[in-house]
């Protein structure tokens, strides 16, 4: 059993301990790299103008348990 002090007691499980982690986003950047088509660094302005999508994943979680 895993120790409740160890517990998040946040109801996010991806996401800050704050509001504002202190993100410029005038300075951020994506670097992209390895076997892709068109590997750079990408400013979040370029990101917003690409085209969008939608696409549905199914996730499923398979946990092997001892």
């Amino acid at each position: 059993m895993i120790p409740s002090s160890l517990l998040s007691r946040s109801s996010e499980s991806n996401g800050y301990d704050v509001d504002d982690p202190g993100v410029i986003f005038e300075n951020w950047t994506l670097t992209v790299s390895g076997a892709v088509q068109k590997p750079g660094e990408y400013t979040l302005s370029q990101i917003q103008a690409l085209p969008r999508m939608r696409q549905n994943t199914r996730h499923v979680c398979v946990e092997a348990g001892t």
